[in-house]
């Protein structure tokens, strides 16, 4: 049962609101072959709006109501992110993040400093933190800046496709104040 989201659209990305307008915004971002509809965004949407506060949650590009033919692309899953992120901060007092799986990589890897000011991160993973640093290991990926991108030569898999951009840039523990990708929820929402 409890609180039923508001449908609306931003900039033509249909999405959903649980809340009302004003107060803080949190930015719901799901997982791979997730939807706005999710149930832990959904469970989590509730708590937000006890508090005064709202949730926004929008299908990223091929999934949900948006399976249009299109395929999913990191970057511009990340770019439209950062478009409600920028909406949310000229209408709220504060903007922060709940993302699920890649949901969560998305919305942190091109993110400017400030633009949320807390994240919670979900995974289906034990220890996210160590999935990455193994990762990282097998395709040599070191912590040092990168002065210029670099493609990774893999097995062809999406993610393996993807630019690998500075890892500063791309690391989620690095935007959201010394957060943890397995502490999500750690802090309570106040």
């Amino acid at each position: 049962m409890g609180i039923q989201p508001e449908a609306l659209v931003l900039n033509g990305v249909s999405a959903l609101r649980w809340g009302g307008p004003g107060g803080r915004t949190v930015i719901g971002v799901h997982g791979q072959f997730g939807d706005k509809r999710d149930p832990v965004m959904s469970r989590c949407a509730e708590v937000i709006a006890s508090h005064g506060d709202h949730l926004i949650a929008f299908d990223l590009p091929a999934h949900g109501e948006r399976r249009d033919g299109t395929a999913f692309s990191a970057a511009a899953a990340s770019r439209e992110v950062k478009e409600l992120a920028r909406i949310a901060h000229s209408q709220s007092t504060e903007v922060g993040l709940l993302a699920i799986g890649i949901g969560a990589y998305v919305s942190l890897c091109d993110a400017p400093p400030g633009t949320f000011q807390h994240a919670w991160l979900v995974s289906s993973l034990i220890d996210l933190e160590r999935y990455v640093r193994d990762v990282m290991v097998e395709y040599s990926v070191t912590d040092e800046p990168r002065s210029r991108p670099a493609h990774l030569h893999s097995d062809g898999s999406p993610m393996c496709r993807q630019q690998v951009i500075r890892r500063r840039s791309c690391d989620p523990c690095a935007r959201v104040g010394g957060l943890t990708p397995t502490r999500w929820w750690r802090a309570a929402w106040r």
